[in-house]
Order: structure tokens, then C-alpha cells, then sequence
């Protein structure tokens, strides 16, 4: 198998630590231990703002594939939400088609119990029941697990939008400090009192 790695390095935001370095040396390691061929790597360096972005574009990635940091739309949080609605889909998706076949299978034989007419359920077995009762519980378990999901979602979602709003006033409160800081040493240098 034969890779040929797309490298983007840019420079780290003010107060963040610049990892890229070690995750390049690890993963071309890990490449080459697991037996990949490497024929010819770019290493693309943004050397002013959106030039990496402009480069990714121009050799065919979308905008919702380009992380945020360097203009695009992608992030990590919305590539896990999407597998997880993902999960959901193929999990609901392979369940309806279970019950589908098991229905189909049985359905000369076994009445359909999670829609019987009430007329039906006074002549149901206690077989049937407890049938009907697992099969309840679990479409309300089941129901239960998407809502939790879902609000955890939301939970992640307000946690990186509060993060982010921690992060600009943080840099507001620094820019207004050094400004009062400068002020100060103005107003001192004229001999006035504060």
C-alpha cells in the first residue's frame, strides 16, 4: 500500500503549545513500523493567514473537511456528534430490519403483539405478554438512551461555546489590563495624581 502523506503545519495561536512537530515524527513513524510504503511527502507550511486553507482547496477538499483553525468547518466535536447520529441511524436501521425479518418469519405463527387490539391482549399468553412487555421496554429504553444522547450533545456543544466565550474575554481582560497599565504610566509620567 502506497501513501502519500499531506502535511499542514501552521503556527500555534498566542498561548497555545505548538504539538505539531511531535505528531508528524509519531505518525510517519507509525506509518512506516506498519509495513506503508512512502513514496513522496508534502509538507505545507501556513506562512500567513489562510494560505493552508487555499492550498486545501485547491487540491479538492470541501470546506466542511478543512478544520476550523484554518478556515474551514470541521471540528471534532461535530465529527463526533455526526458518528454518533450515525450509530444511532445504523443501529435503528439493523433493529427495524430484525424485527422486519422475525416478523416476516414468524407471522404465521405468532400474532403481532406490539399492536394487538385490545380484544386480543385478554387471550394473550404469558408468553406473549412478557414479550410484549420486553419489547415495550426496550423501544422505551431505547428512547431513553437517544434523549440522554441527545442532551449531552447539547451539553458539549454549550461547554465549546462557553470555553470559546472564556477565551475571548480572557484575551479582552489581558488587551484592557495592558491598556489601564499604559494609562497609568502616562497620567504618572505627566505628574498627575490617580
Amino acid at each position: 500500500l502506497k501513501v502519500k502523506p499531506e502535511i499542514c503545519c501552521f503556527p500555534p495561536r498566542e498561548g497555545e503549545e505548538y504539538f505539531g512537530q511531535h505528531l508528524i515524527a509519531f505518525s510517519m513513524r507509525h506509518l512506516v513500523s506498519s509495513g506503508h510504503v512512502l513514496s513522496t511527502m508534502d509538507v505545507r507550511f501556513e506562512r500567513e493567514a489562510g494560505d493552508l486553507y487555499k492550498e486545501l482547496t485547491n487540491l479538492g477538499f470541501a470546506h466542511e473537511g478543512i478544520p476550523e483553525e484554518l478556515g474551514g468547518s470541521w471540528s471534532f466535536i461535530n465529527s463526533m456528534r455526526w458518528c454518533r447520529k450515525q450509530a444511532a441511524y445504523e443501529r435503528e436501521h439493523n433493529y427495524r430490519q430484525q424485527v422486519q425479518a422475525a416478523s416476516t418469519a414468524t407471522a404465521n405463527t405468532t400474532p403481532n403483539f406490539l399492536s394487538a387490539p385490545s380484544s386480543n391482549l385478554k387471550h394473550e399468553s404469558a408468553h406473549d405478554k412478557l414479550r410484549r412487555k420486553r419489547a415495550i421496554n426496550l423501544i422505551h429504553s431505547r428512547k431513553k438512551r437517544e434523549r440522554r444522547q441527545k442532551e449531552e450533545d447539547t451539553l458539549v456543544e454549550e461547554r465549546g461555546k462557553f470555553a470559546a466565550e472564556n477565551k475571548r474575554l480572557l484575551t479582552e481582560h489581558t488587551r484592557l489590563k495592558r491598556l489601564w497599565e499604559e494609562a497609568t504610566a502616562s497620567v504618572s509620567s505627566l505628574g498627575l495624581p490617580i
